[in-house]
């Protein structure tokens, strides 16, 4: 939830960029170990977010879009 202000919003949200999560782990201390598990379930989590963010909004417009890609930065 800390990290979900730095989304880019357009058409809809976009994934919590890699800087924003790196900051996150820096500010927090973490090992190089505990970083890369951080991104890797920040990400993980983040897609299902996304996907599910785009399911809803497909159902209340009746339409489909494009498959959202988790970019990295």
């Amino acid at each position: 939830m800390d990290l979900t202000g730095d989304r880019s919003l357009g058409m809809g949200p976009g994934p919590i960029p890699w800087v924003a999560i790196t900051a996150y782990s820096d500010y927090h201390e973490l090992d190089q170990e505990e970083s890369e598990d951080l991104l890797y379930y920040i990400r993980k989590m983040d897609e299902a977010y996304l996907t599910y963010h785009q399911k809803e909004m497909e159902s209340k417009s009746g339409s489909k879009k494009a498959p959202i890609s988790n970019r990295r930065s």
